[in-house]
C-alpha cells in the first residue's frame, strides 16, 4: 500500500478505458480483470509480507512516487492527444460527410422541385390536350351530323324521283342508289350519336341496316326472316364505311333476287371475330346466284362489293347450293 503499484493499475485502468471501443461487454471484462489484479495485489502483500521491499530512504520513496506521477501523466497525456488526434479526424470526416449530406438533401430537394415544375406543366399539356381532344370529338360529331343532313337530303331527292319514275328499271336503280346512301346515312347516324366519334358498333348497325332495306322492298317487317349472330364490335369509320356498302349490296341482292320465289324466306346475318381477322357472312335459303352471274350486265353491284374488299385488303367466298351464301374476311 505505501509503494506506486495500485497506482499504476489505476493509470492502466484509465488509459484502456479512453482507448477501448465503447462495448459494454469489453469494459465489464476490463474492469473485471484490473480490479482483480488490484485485489491479487492487495492479499499477495497481506499473506506474503516478507515479498514486500521497503524503501530505503523517504528520498527514494519521493523519487519512486515522482516518477510513477511522472509516468502516469505523460502516458495519459499521450493516449488522450492520440485519442483526440483520432476524435478531430472522425469529427472532421462526419462534418465532411454532413456536408456531402446537406448538399445532396439540396439537390434533391431542387430535383423535386423541377419535378414538381415538370409536373404542373405535363398537367397543363394533358388539360391542353385534353381540351383539343374534346374541341375535335365535336367538330367530328358536327362533321358527321351535317354528312347525315346531307346524305338525308340526296336520299328525300333519290325518293322523290323513284317515285316519280314510270319505268321499273330505272326505278329499280333509283332505289338501289338510295339503299346504299342509307347505308351510308346510318353509318354517320352511329356516329353522330355515339360517345366515339370513329368508331360504329356493328352489333347495333347491321340489324337495323337489314331492317332498313326491307321496309324499302316489302313495306313492313318480317321478324321470323331474320337470324342475327353479330359480335359486340366496333369499327373504325374507315373499314366500317366500305363494310357497310358490302352489307348494303349483298343484303340488296337476297331481297332482290333470293326471296322472289322462296316461300319461308330467310336471311342469316353473321359478324365475329377471330383472331386478327373479322369475318362478315350474309347467306340465304333462296335460289341462288344465276350462272351467268359474272356475265357483263349482272355484276355491277358484285363487281362494287369485289373493290370493296379489295379496299379492305380481305377475301371474298360465295357458295350458290342451298341458297347464296357471302363471306368477307378482312383484318381488323
Amino acid at each position: 500500500m505505501s509503494g506506486t503499484t495500485v497506482y499504476l493499475v489505476i493509470m492502466l485502468l484509465n488509459v484502456l478505458l479512453i482507448i477501448v471501443p465503447p462495448v459494454r461487454r469489453n469494459y465489464y471484462w476490463l474492469c473485471g480483470v484490473l480490479y482483480l489484479t488490484i485485489l491479487a495485489d492487495l492479499l499477495l502483500e497481506y499473506f506474503y509480507p516478507a515479498w514486500i521491499v521497503e524503501y530505503r530512504t523517504p528520498r527514494e520513496k519521493v523519487l519512486d512516487h515522482v516518477m510513477t506521477l511522472a509516468y502516469s501523466i505523460i502516458t495519459t497525456m499521450i493516449v488522450i492527444i492520440a485519442f483526440r488526434r483520432s476524435y478531430d479526424k472522425e469529427r472532421e470526416m462526419a462534418i465532411r460527410h454532413n456536408r456531402e449530406l446537406q448538399l445532396l438533401n439540396d439537390r434533391i430537394a431542387q430535383q423535386r422541385e423541377e419535378l414538381v415544375a415538370q409536373s404542373a406543366a405535363l398537367e397543363l399539356s394533358y388539360q391542353s390536350a385534353m381540351e383539343r381532344n374534346e374541341t375535335i370529338q365535336t367538330l367530328l360529331k358536327e362533321l358527321n351530323h351535317r354528312v347525315k343532313n346531307n346524305l338525308q337530303v340526296v336520299s328525300s331527292l333519290l325518293s322523290l324521283q323513284g317515285g316519280r319514275t314510270e319505268d321499273e328499271a330505272a326505278k329499280q336503280i333509283v332505289l338501289e342508289s338510295k339503299n346504299r346512301l342509307v347505308s351510308l346515312l346510318l353509318v354517320h347516324q352511329r356516329l353522330y350519336g355515339d360517345d366515339h366519334a370513329t368508331e360504329v358498333p356493328m352489333q347495333e348497325y347491321l340489324p337495323e341496316l337489314v331492317e332498313t332495306i326491307m321496309y324499302s322492298y316489302f313495306g313492313n317487317f318480317e321478324e321470323d326472316m331474320m337470324e342475327y349472330n353479330v359480335a359486340p364490335i366496333s369499327l373504325h369509320v374507315e373499314k366500317a364505311i366500305p363494310l357497310a356498302l358490302i352489307a348494303n349490296e349483298l343484303i340488296t341482292n337476297s331481297f332482290k333476287h333470293a326471296f322472289a320465289e322462296t316461300p319461308e324466306p330467310r336471311l342469316r346475318v353473321r359478324f365475329e371475330k377471330s383472331g386478327g381477322d373479322c369475318l362478315l357472312e350474309i347467306s340465304d335459303n333462296g335460289c341462288g346466284l344465276p350462272a351467268d352471274v359474272h356475265a357483263a350486265g349482272h355484276t355491277f353491284g358484285l363487281s362494287l362489293v369485289e373493290s370493296l374488299v379489295k379496299q379492305l385488303n380481305g377475301s371474298l367466298h360465295m357458295k350458290t347450293a342451298f341458297g347464296t351464301h357471302v363471306t368477307v374476311t378482312f383484318s381488323c
